[in-house]
Order: structure tokens, then sequence, then C-alpha cells
């Protein structure tokens, strides 16, 4: 699963950069001298001197779909189809919110909490307004 979600544009200009910036010329001109063509040279010489960008690429694409659970979370329903990362996100969840229950002060806090944001952004367009207002009927 991970081989073909690494060939993306981010990881192509990162292996390309050190492939230009990390093999000298000089040692394709000596394979070139003794014999070596394109592909020899390549999976001779510049691969195995190119482990480590392949490792960080592998380890980038790796923690991208670990990070992915969100399309799980969408189009998975059955719990024995979801990957770990829900499972972990489940956990989470019910040792966050106490025991499993989310207690009905919690919600009634986090209700209150959202119609103080919302006056407060009503004001603060208020505020922002009246002297747009007030200034366009002076001119």
């Amino acid at each position: 699963m991970i081989i073909p979600f690494a060939v993306s544009c981010y990881n192509i200009i990162v292996s390309r950069t050190f492939f230009s910036n990390s093999l000298p010329d000089g040692l394709w001109e000596a394979a070139q001298i003794d014999g070596c063509g394109t592909l020899r040279y390549f999976f001779r010489i510049a691969l195995p001197l190119s482990k480590a960008i392949l490792a960080v690429n592998a380890l980038w694409t790796a923690v991208w779909l670990w990070n992915s659970w969100f399309n799980a979370l969408i189009y998975l329903n059955t719990e024995s189809l979801q990957p770990l990362q829900l499972a972990l996100r489940r956990i989470l969840i019910i040792n966050a919110t106490g025991a499993g229950t989310v207690g009905q002060e919690a919600i009634e806090m986090r209700n209150k909490a959202d119609d103080d944001a919302l006056r407060s952004d009503r004001d603060i367009d208020a505020a922002d307004y009246v002297p747009l207002s007030v200034s366009a009927k002076v001119f």
C-alpha cells in the first residue's frame, strides 16, 4: 500500500533534489568510462547510494497514510472493518470525556460556549459596521 502512494509530487521533488545535489557528476563519468549504461548506473550505483532518501520517502508516505483516518471514518460503518487509527481515536474520546459518558453538564457548557461565541461575533460585526454607516451618511 505504501509503494503506490510513494510516487507523489512532493516525494519526486525531494528525490530529484537529493539525486542532483548528492551524487557527483564524476561518478557518472567514471561509470561511463567503465562501460556502464544508464540503467546499470541507476540500479548498481545511484540506488544503493540513495537508501537514505528512499527511507525518508517511505517514512513520510507511511505517516501520511497513518494520518488519513478520516476516509475510514466516513466510508466504513462496521467496527470490524475500521483500521487501528479509528480504534485509537475512539479510546481517546472515551478517556477524554470521563468513563465513556458525556454528562449533561458538559453538553450545557458546550452549548453555552457556542452561544457566547455567536453573541460575541454578532457584537463585533455590529461594532464594525456602525462607523461605516455613520460615515457614509456624513459624506
